[in-house]
């Protein structure tokens, strides 16, 4: 008998074919919008809020349940699903999962459809999970912005005249699904090539700096009583609150001072910018002035809760007075250094440098941040020589 030995080529060739056939996560064909077409339908949305904030919302049911093993009756829902739904309504693929758009429609109108789909899906002898977002983030679940989820305790919902679901029905099954966020599902995590830039650079930076750090910290209590280290909340990525770090530049009671000083804030918007604020201390204006204050959040890179480059974090009180737009700059990890520092500073309005923070979101690469940190340590050298 004769035994022919397979090419490696046809080894491969094989294997491609047997995964393809084994593998759960294939989507199936079904009229729907592909993951990229429904981000696309998303982002539009987000758009359309933004330009409307004062009552325009919209929601997103998705489904989460075994397609894989019940395609028959997948299909059928989503035929039940498109002949039900809105003309303005999409449905698609998201997050791996089936999920459907419904633009204009408060929370309300949201857990009638998600209720509907779950009995629908019964019907069909599927087990379906779902779960309900929201956009934008509403105060009156009466959470705080700076929560990442949460679940609201209950949620009386009116009928619906084209759905045969009851008040009490909905009540019942909406409690602990219902969510309130600031969209922190949109929230684009750091990628693999910025956590490396990050810990190398923040590593090398940490150990090269140790003896500086006490010589530093020594020379601000001794210029100023206290701690020589200054802590503040700050909201970060997806509106997570955060320790951050940095050198003591002004006095011990600047933060009870501030109300008094508010009537000569210097820039527009929430935040709060002085060019010449007499609560910072002799010494930290020195170290305003050459960037060396913001060192410490090297341990907050570390730590994974800033990068070296992004938009700035703001405090906590400032951050939830941002407009919804405005707040699309948490969806990145915020950093040390951003566009704003080295290219305007105080001189551009508050919105132009948001609109910054947004630029950098969409924009977000290795080439651009590495210009932005060669920009910074150019501009921290130059401060140093003028001092």
């Amino acid at each position: 008998m004769i035994i022919r030995r397979r090419s490696p080529w046809r080894v491969v060739w094989d294997y491609c074919r047997a995964l393809w056939a084994t593998s759960d996560t294939r989507v199936p064909e079904l009229p729907v919008l592909t993951a990229s077409e429904f981000e696309r339908s998303i982002a539009k949305e987000v758009a359309r809020c933004q330009r409307r904030p004062s009552w325009f919302e919209f929601g997103v049911v998705s489904l989460r349940f075994n397609w894989q093993q019940q395609l028959a009756a997948t299909h059928r829902l989503v035929r039940q699903i498109r002949e039900r739904i809105r003309i303005t309504d999409e449905l698609g693929w998201w997050n791996d999962r089936l999920a459907i758009l419904l633009p204009e429609t408060d929370r309300d109108g949201v857990a009638v459809v998600a209720n509907w789909v779950e009995e629908k899906g019964r019907d069909l002898g599927l087990t379906i999970a779902t779960e309900i977002m929201m956009y934008p983030w509403d105060d009156s679940i009466g959470t705080k912005s700076s929560e990442l989820w949460t679940d609201v305790d209950h949620a009386i919902l009116p009928p619906s005249p084209t759905s045969p679901i009851s008040a009490h029905s909905v009540e019942n099954r909406s409690k602990g699904r219902l969510k309130s966020t600031p969209w922190v599902s949109r929230a684009k995590p750091i990628p693999f090539w910025k956590r490396l830039v990050d810990v190398v650079g923040a590593g090398l930076g940490m150990v090269v700096l140790a003896p500086v750090f006490p010589i530093m910290a020594w020379l601000i209590r001794r210029d100023s009583p206290g701690s020589a280290i200054y802590v503040q909340w700050r909201e970060g990525f997806g509106g997570r609150p955060f320790r951050m770090y940095k050198f003591r530049t002004m006095r011990t009671d600047a933060e009870q001072m501030q109300d008094d000083l508010r009537h000569v804030n210097e820039q527009d918007g929430p935040a709060f910018k002085l060019a010449d604020d007499p609560r910072v201390t002799r010494f930290g204006r020195w170290l305003r002035k050459t960037g060396l204050d913001e060192l410490p959040q090297l341990w907050n890179v570390l730590r994974g809760e800033m990068s070296l480059v992004g938009p700035r974090p703001l405090p906590i009180h400032e951050s939830e007075r941002c407009t919804i737009w405005q707040r699309n700059r948490l969806t990145v990890t915020p950093g040390i250094t951003c566009i704003w520092q080295v290219t305007g500073g105080r001189n551009v309005s508050f919105d132009d440098w948001m609109r910054m923070d947004l630029a950098y979101v969409k924009q977000r690469s290795l080439w651009l941040d590495l210009r932005l940190l060669w920009a910074t340590l150019r501009m921290a050298i130059g401060r140093r020589a003028s001092v």
